[in-house]
């Protein structure tokens, strides 16, 4: 009976290095497959423009996304695949800007705007 026990004990570990062995290799494929854009949006002032329209455009896809500034003028694109974006930053008495980035796979692209107020001349 003691050699059964044994046995069944032996067989059960094994089982659980097994197991945990493959979860293991579960995680290790997982793997990360996109980048992001995110900055803040201030005024010639450089305070934060809360509320502006960010459309961000890929190159390759055409896709659209669409995100708002927060209160403190920040934005985060969510995940984005590899590859080129035009960022137009939209706000309410501000000329619209345009910004053409690079997404990398596992970075965080800046894409902070600085706008300018509609109908201002540049003095020189």
């Amino acid at each position: 009976m003691k050699n059964h026990i044994s046995t069944l004990a032996f067989a059960t570990g094994m089982l659980a290095v097994l197991l945990v062995g493959h979860c293991g290799d579960v995680r290790a494929q997982a793997t990360i497959q996109s980048g992001s854009i995110s900055g803040t949006i201030t005024d010639p002032s450089d305070a934060a423009v809360p509320g502006a329209k960010i459309t961000i455009t890929s190159h390759s896809t055409g896709q659209k996304i669409l995100v708002s500034s927060s209160s403190t003028g920040t934005y985060n694109s969510g995940p984005l695949g590899p590859g080129i974006y035009t960022v137009r930053v939209e706000a309410p008495g501000f000329t619209p800007t345009d910004m053409t980035m690079g997404v990398d796979v596992g970075t965080i692209s800046p894409g902070n705007a600085k706008l300018e107020v509609a109908g201002a001349k540049a003095v020189i």
